[in-house]
């Protein structure tokens, strides 16, 4: 889990940036992310599974061991980023700062 959580620790500065800072950083460096998520909902789980492949084998080994309990908890990310865009970005980034301490704690 360790190249996990390492390669996660990326990721986490760019919440905590936003978290006291300005949130549309966060979410304009998550728009990628936004679109690979909804283009799976609305199509083939398995195209956003094959483009985040190194991601998606990271949380496989060390979080998730099914593939449908990793697309059922990415949906739920998507709903929390649409809520994020759309209206209040304060709470899909505290729901983050949990994910990144359930991970570190797997």
């Amino acid at each position: 889990t360790r190249l996990f959580i390492m390669r996660y620790k990326v990721v986490y500065p760019e919440v905590q940036v936003s978290f006291f800072g300005d949130t549309r950083f966060f979410i304009w460096r998550y728009k990628d992310l936004y679109s690979e998520i909804q283009g799976s909902l609305f199509g083939d789980p398995r195209i956003f599974i094959r483009r985040s492949k190194v991601l998606y084998a990271e949380i496989q080994g060390s979080l998730f061991r099914d593939t449908r309990f990793f697309i059922q908890r990415y949906k739920v990310l998507y709903s929390e980023i649409q809520g994020s865009l759309f209206r209040d970005t304060r709470f899909f980034i505290q729901r983050y700062k949990d994910l990144y301490s359930e991970i570190q704690g797997s």
